[in-house]
Order: C-alpha cells, then sequence, then structure tokens
C-alpha cells in the first residue's frame, strides 16, 4: 500500500492499479510528512503503454513549473519512464509499471522537500524539459484541501 498511496498523490496511478507485491513491513511505510512528491497526479495508461498527466494538484510544484493535465511523462528524477510493447510482453502491464513507479519513489524520497528534480514530459508531440521542486505529501495534501480565495468579490 505504501506505493499505492504514494503513486495516487504523487504520480496518480489511483486505486484503479492493482498491487501485487506483499505486505509492506509497517516500519518501512513513511507518513505523509516523511513523502515528497511533485503535486503531478499521472496513471499508467496500458493501452498507449505511457504514463500520462491525469490531474495537477493546483499551487503545486508540478503546476507552478508548467506540468498540464494530458502530458505524457517520459522521465523523473533520472528514471525512465518510457515503456513499449517492444520491450517485451510484460512491459505494457500494470506489474511493470509499478516496478518502474518504485523506482521513481526511491529517487524522491532521496531528494527532499525543497529540492528540484528533472522531469521530463511529451506535450503535442514535442519533448520538453521542466525541474520541478518537491513538497511533502502533507503539505500537498493540506494545499488541495485548503479553499482558494475567489477571484470575483462578493455582494454584500
Amino acid at each position: 500500500m505504501r506505493a499505492l498511496l504514494l503513486v495516487s498523490l504523487i504520480l496518480g496511478a489511483g486505486p484503479e492499479l492493482p498491487r501485487s507485491w506483499d505486505v509492506v513491513p509497517p516500519e518501512a511505510v513513511k507518513t505523509p510528512a516523511e513523502q515528497v512528491g511533485t503535486g503531478a497526479v499521472i496513471h499508467f495508461d496500458k493501452d498507449r503503454c505511457e504514463f500520462v498527466v491525469k490531474d495537477v494538484i493546483e499551487s503545486s510544484p508540478a503546476q507552478q513549473n508548467g506540468i498540464r493535465r494530458g502530458d505524457t511523462i517520459l522521465g523523473i528524477a533520472g528514471v525512465d519512464l518510457t515503456t513499449s510493447r517492444a520491450d517485451g510482453p510484460d512491459a505494457c502491464t500494470y506489474d511493470h509499471a509499478l516496478k518502474i513507479l518504485d523506482r521513481v519513489e526511491k529517487a524522491l524520497q532521496a531528494e527532499g522537500p525543497g529540492v528540484k528534480i528533472p522531469v521530463r514530459i511529451k506535450r503535442d508531440s514535442k519533448t520538453i524539459d521542466l525541474s520541478v521542486g518537491l513538497k511533502t505529501i502533507g503539505d500537498l495534501q493540506s494545499d488541495r484541501a485548503t479553499p482558494r480565495p475567489s477571484s470575483t468579490p462578493r455582494s454584500p
């Protein structure tokens, strides 16, 4: 569940992505205050064999640095996320996607809040390299739950 929670919050594979690993021992599970992420919520599109941005948390480092819904994530924190059917029969499976995301999780956790990591995306057939800061998952959750002031003035 550790990686699934992390994936849901920072990368966003969400509950539809089945988990095949054994239960993680409680001492290995990090709290939201200990985990870091970008605020980009992605899912693995099995048909396209790609990691695609499903949502971006408002005011998150991902949004502030140009990641948009619909972008394809090619790499993050030095981990290559590209895969294709040519890589073998298991390349476009959820199990393979989880293995890639586990490497991403380890790379992110080796960094810390405030550190900028390289993120490579594909948008409109163009490859774009970005530098995106990390925040704790707790801060990202807090940002998501905090109501934003309305830009339209209220009538008295």
